[in-house]
Order: C-alpha cells, then structure tokens, then sequence
C-alpha cells in the first residue's frame, strides 16, 4: 500500500514533467515574422498658390494622374538606423491604367520596434540614390540636356520623413502621411506670344539633384527649365506651368528673394533676348505665379524698327569734285 501511494504520488510530477518537455519542445522562433500592412495618405494634396486663398486639387477618381507620381517606396529602420526592409509599388500597369490599391503594401517583419520613411515619385523620370544606407537619407537626379545650357526636367515628389512603427504578435496596420517636397511655377502672361517666338528658358540658381529628408538641394550651380509657348499660344489666359526646385530649397519658409532670368529663343534655338524678373520666392506645396507682360522687351522682325527714314528728293548745290 505505501509502494501504492508512493506511485500515486509521483504520477502528476510525471505528468508535469512531460507537459513541461512537450512545451519546450515546440519554442517560439525569435525570427518569427509579422505582417505589417503600409498605406499612404496625402498623395492628393492640393497645392496652394502663395498669397493667394485658392487652390488646385487633382482628380479624386485619380489622384496621381496630374502629378506623374508613378509608384511609392517605403523604408523600415531599426532603432540604429539600419535599413531592415523596403518595397515598391506600381501605381499603373503596362497600358497605363491606376491600380486600384497599389498605395497600399504588406511587408513582413521580426517582432521589434522600427522607423518607416517613404517616397513617391515618378520612376520613370528621376534617378533615384541612397546618401548612404545607415543614413535615412536619400537624393534624386533629375534628367537634364547639356548644350550651351543645362536644362533640368524636374517632376513632383512626395516624401513621408519618419514614424515610429511597433511590430508585435498582431497584424499592425501604418499609414503614413506623405507631403509634397516641391513647389510649382505658374508664368501668367498678359500680353500677346509673337509668334517668332517658339519657347523660353526660365533659370537661375536651381539643382538637379534634391536630398529629400534634409529637404534642401544637394547641388548647386545655374539650370534652366524649358517651357514650350505654342501649347497656350491661342489660350485667352496664358498660364505656363512647371515643377520647380529651386537651390537651397527651404520648406519650413520662403526661400530667400532670388533674381531669375528668361532667355527667348525661336524654333532655330537662336536666342532672341533675355529678361530678369526680380525678387522671386518659392515654399514647398506652395505655386509661384509671375503675372505680366513677358515679351515686352522682344521686337518682331517683321514689324517696323520705330526708327524715322527721310528722303531728301533734290541734290544738294555743293559738288563733290576729284581731278583724275
């Protein structure tokens, strides 16, 4: 009866011992990945003429239509800034069309917490570069022409800075907020395009190349912008209109006043003239429009000079005489 009792006395140690084993058994693995679902918001965003209350929005059916923004990237770091994840996604498929949800990705992480940054650009026109990938920054080239003149072909840009993001035994949804890094020119123009006159340069101290997180230029130096004159050449209201970033770009104020020059040419590429307009601004999000009469300072070849010519009909009494 003891030896009985002794059994009945050792058979829940068993028990425990072996549900103890069969715990440890089936561990949980450390690397064990989570899904995190990333979403953008703000893409939309209206940009806002400086000192003026009105506003232009795009598209609510296609919000990134107007503003050539092809697909958006976005970056996971780890508390020491090491880039730990990063994926991309296409707005559009081969024929051109939206994709409905393709602002959204998932991604799958270890259990930990991190920082998330993201870009949305046109992929199709920017070269886009890590500064370095322990440092979360970035910078893009935009594509230029070298002739006698650089000319840039800047394009829009959305970038979503830094959030803190916790990844832990649940789905974690994170929508970032993006901004619009660049501003936009606006050329109104009040007087009439001669018709000489096929296109304009407007530049000055621009750059080609844009750190996005810092959010100032990385370059320095003159660049221009082409801006073609024949698509509003009949318009009742002449607007040009061009992504623009200028040097030194500052998005917590204005940009110092800064001169800009406008170069003329003809559809040769003969330059015709020059213009400087003084003491221009720019701010992200922000449409600087220059309003007035652009060509006043171009002649038409085709017009009288202005000058007076007289015709004398009778000959002068004084002879002009030589010997020979």
């Amino acid at each position: 009866m003891k030896k009985l009792l002794t059994l009945w006395a050792i058979t829940p140690i068993l028990f425990a011992s072996c549900a103890k084993k069969g715990i440890e058994a089936e561990p949980k693995q450390k690397n064990e990945l989570y899904e995190v679902k990333l979403s953008t918001t703000g893409l939309e965003q209206s940009i806002k003429p400086i000192g003026l209350k009105s506003s232009t929005t795009t598209s609510p059916q296609d919000p990134l239509l107007k503003d050539e923004i092809t697909g958006v990237e976005f970056f996971v770091f780890d508390n020491l800034s090491n880039l730990v994840g990063q994926t991309y996604s296409n707005f559009y498929d081969a024929n051109g069309n939206f994709i409905a949800g393709s602002t959204n990705v998932t991604m799958e992480l270890p259990k930990g917490s991190y920082y998330v940054s993201a870009v949305a650009r046109d992929g199709y026109h920017t070269d886009f570069y890590y500064l370095n990938t322990h440092l979360q920054n970035f910078y893009i080239d935009f594509p230029s022409t070298y002739s006698t003149k650089e000319i840039v072909q800047f394009s829009p840009i959305f970038i979503h800075k830094q959030s803190p993001l916790t990844v832990g035994t649940t789905a974690v949804n994170h929508a970032v907020q993006m901004k619009r890094l660049n501003a936009q020119l606006e050329i109104k123009i009040n007087d009439e395009i001669p018709e000489h006159v096929d296109y304009i340069l407007f530049g000055g101290k621009i750059a080609k190349s844009v750190l996005l997180f810092d959010q100032i230029a990385n370059a320095s130096g003159s660049g221009y912008i082409k801006l073609d004159l024949n698509s509003i050449r009949t318009q009742t209201e002449k607007v040009l209109t061009a992504t623009f970033y200028p040097n030194a770009y500052s998005t917590d104020k204005l940009t110092k006043q800064a001169s800009y020059e406008v170069l003329y040419y003809d559809k040769n590429n003969k330059l015709l003239g020059t213009k400087t307009i003084s003491d221009v601004q720019f701010k992200q999000s922000h449409i600087t429009r220059l309003t007035g009469n652009l060509f006043d300072t171009i002649e038409d070849p085709l017009k009288s000079t202005g000058m007076r010519i007289d015709f004398i009909k009778d000959y002068s009494p004084t002879i002009i005489e030589k010997k020979f």
